[in-house]
């Protein structure tokens, strides 16, 4: 419900297309299949989920990659730099280049990080 209302409001204002990764984006997915917004979605996870993490962020990707009639571009989305560790980070970007996906992180969240 909440990914729908969201969607409506970015189309409302104009929006064509969004980045977004956290947890549940099967749902978020399926509403931009309803809605014909673009987007790029990811399944966020934190090293603490260890490699299962990782791996059900990368099926998410790959499960979604070109979905919505190609309006998604999906990414496997390690959460941020101080929740997932450089191993996980580096395991990532080799399988993103593997399956040539990118990777949607929180880069910069706030000043202390610049």
């Amino acid at each position: 419900m909440g990914a729908r209302l969201v969607c409506a409001e970015m189309i409302r204002g104009g929006v064509t297309c969004f980045a977004d990764h956290y947890f549940a984006m099967d749902a978020v997915a399926a509403v931009v299949e309803e809605c014909g917004i673009r987007a790029h979605p990811g399944e966020a996870y934190f090293s603490s989920q260890g490699s299962r993490g990782r791996g059900k962020s990368l099926e998410f990707a790959l499960r979604h990659r070109g979905g919505a009639g190609g309006r998604i571009t999906a990414a496997p989305a390690p959460h941020a730099l101080y929740t997932v560790d450089e191993t996980e980070l580096t395991a990532t970007a080799e399988l993103a280049r593997a399956h040539g996906l990118p990777v949607h992180i929180h880069a910069v969240e706030n000043r202390a990080l610049r």
